[in-house]
């Protein structure tokens, strides 16, 4: 089926529009990486490395990772809370070099280079997902897509084009000054590439009304191991698999987006509730509503209690300077925070929708909970309250900081599971009775309705690494995966960690089964050259991540079982023992 014009004058960008960025980067790069010239010039005895710098321009960075940058470069944002010893004896986390293209052309190079001489390779974007997709295992190249910064928008048809190096923190800049934002957008403020996360089937704000992101990605710039360039669009068969594939099938080297009209409307309402059951009705009542909200969040009371605890920290902080400085408008702002602050430590569980269009909004307030009173009052069996208009902004506006609390561990070890909406109650009753009250450590529960169906949620649990009990929280993750499982949900990504839950998961976004992305995998990709060791490239795996990816699904079932039948036993005395 023939594209229109605009997508082939955007295909057409995404092919040039690099060569032109080129003499651009060259500059950039060579500030950037002047701390590292040394190791770039002298660090280049790997053959390979030699042979494939005849086919690149004089200043493309080739360099082995330092000591200071092999910390960055071998991790991802979950992979550096992993203990050392654990990545020790399961993985060899190492590089052959790191190259960064400074076009697409020079990425076209290096995959066919690898492809002449059986080399396996990792792709590596703003390496922000925590899964380990983007770490370099058994002397990996690593293609680094950083220089690859490129982008356009077209105003009239509303769409914007990206170069695989494109970040959201860039994009949510630039288009707001043209007048335009995303349809789809990450809860990192600062990082993340576009295309990395339409690789891994990305979820995130806008997601209850502006859908997956696939439905805002008109066309995809793709690039197969065999060197070979394919214009995709929502037509093509492969088009459909690259969401959720995890890099596995190629390289999303660029990609066409819907983008709306910045809109000015910004309602969001929050609702507290005293128990999750009841949170749970009041989400499923929004899709029987047929509400549209831009994004639906859920708080629970222990991820409140800390955001307010952090609030309050910052605005006594806040407070002290302003009077210092005599300045009454900072003081009384400053206090404001401070009563909100503490309001919000009341709260046991929160419910904060925001609507982008006074249309939307207005559609809502017809509906009985959204009348203006700030007494509880009982909705469908639970008891809730309408929130005061600052407290709604507080928690939409915490949607851009969801490692805020970071440093109150020094660490968030998160677990990133889809569950459907009915079992939300039941999920997290059992965490609280499971791993909360085991570890005196409580739980922190996020979420972000996906439809009237299914919610993302992060469970969180805050460790130190200096304190021998970071290993039992450590443990904590895949217990808490597990327990999502369980509860009929499914896998937001797979990479390394979740390895030993493929086989219990439904694809994230893809179309089709597990065995239906082998199978592609097997076609484009027959020498399993890239992103090794991952999600379904079973290639170099050691027998460590193996017997790691065999045996720890099965005996956390069968430890998840005990402990339910114990929590259920009638004797007092067989109760303890599930802790």
């Amino acid at each position: 089926m023939p594209i229109s014009p605009i997508m082939t004058e955007a295909f057409a960008f995404l092919h040039q529009g690099s060569q032109k960025h080129t003499s651009i980067q060259q500059k950039s790069t060579n500030l950037l990486l002047e701390p590292y010239k040394t190791n770039i010039l002298s660090n280049l005895e790997d053959i390979h490395a030699k042979n494939l710098k005849t086919r690149l321009s004089a200043q493309t960075p080739i360099f082995k990772a330092t000591d200071i940058t092999r910390s960055m470069y071998y991790n991802d944002s979950g992979t550096a809370f992993v203990p050392s010893f654990l990545k020790k004896a399961l993985l060899e986390v190492s590089e052959r070099f790191i190259i960064r293209p400074l076009s697409l052309e020079e990425l076209r190079q290096t995959v066919l280079y690898a492809k002449e001489n059986q080399l396996h390779y990792t792709i590596r974007g703003a390496g922000t997902w925590p899964f380990g997709g983007s770490v370099p295992l058994n002397q990996d190249l690593v293609i680094e897509t950083s220089e690859l910064h490129f982008y356009r928008l077209n105003p009239e048809a509303q769409t914007l084009v990206v170069g695989p190096g494109v970040i959201f923190a860039d994009m949510r800049e630039y288009l707001a000054e043209q007048g335009f934002c995303l349809q789809s957008d990450i809860t990192n403020a600062n990082s993340g590439t576009i295309c990395g996360w339409i690789a891994t089937g990305g979820i995130g704000l806008g997601a209850y009304k502006y859908g997956h992101v696939k439905q805002s990605v008109l066309g995809l710039l793709f690039l197969t191991p065999d060197g070979t360039w394919h214009e995709l669009t929502q037509e093509d068969e492969l088009y459909q698999q690259v969401f959720g594939s995890e890099g596995q099938l190629g390289i999303v080297a660029g990609a066409i987006l819907k983008v709306r009209p910045l809109s000015y409307v910004s309602k969001p309402v929050a609702f507290s509730f005293r128990v999750m059951s009841a949170v749970q009705k009041f989400l499923q009542q929004i899709g029987t509503w047929n509400l549209k909200p831009s994004s639906v969040l859920y708080f629970d009371a222990e991820y409140i209690k800390m955001i307010a605890s952090i609030a309050q920290e910052k605005a006594e902080c806040r407070l002290k300077e302003a009077l210092e400085n005599q300045d009454a408008f900072r003081v009384n702002h400053a206090r404001e925070e401070f009563e909100v602050s503490q309001q919000t430590r009341k709260i046991n569980h929160l419910v904060v929708m925001e609507f982008d269009t006074a249309e939307d909004y207005q559609a809502a307030l017809k509906h009985i909970p959204f009348s203006k009173t700030s007494e509880p009052a009982a909705f469908l069996d639970g008891s809730f309250e309408l929130m005061p208009t600052e407290v709604a902004h507080t928690f939409w506006e915490h949607r851009y900081a969801p490692v805020e609390m970071k440093p109150k561990g020094p660490m968030m070890l998160v677990s990133e599971t889809i569950l459907p909406l009915a079992e939300l109650s039941n999920y997290g009753a059992f965490l609280q009775a499971s791993v909360s009250q085991t570890t005196q450590n409580p739980i922190k529960l996020e979420g972000h309705l996906l439809n009237a169906h299914e919610i993302m949620i992060q469970a969180i649990i805050l460790g130190d690494p200096d304190v021998k009990r970071h290993l039992a929280y450590f443990a904590a993750i895949p217990w808490m995966t597990q327990a999502a499982l369980q509860c009929h949900g499914r896998l937001y990504g797979v990479g390394i960690w979740n390895l030993p839950f493929l086989s219990q998961t439904v694809l994230n976004g893809t179309n089709g089964t597990i065995h239906a992305l082998r199978n592609a995998k097997a076609q484009l990709d027959p020498g399993n050259l890239l992103n090794q060791c991952k999600f379904i490239n079973t290639q170099g795996q050691g027998l460590p991540l193996k017997m790691f990816s065999i045996l720890s699904s099965p005996l956390l079932r069968v430890g998840m079982y005990c402990v339910q039948k114990l929590q259920n036993s009638k004797s007092k005395l067989m109760r303890p023992l599930s802790w």
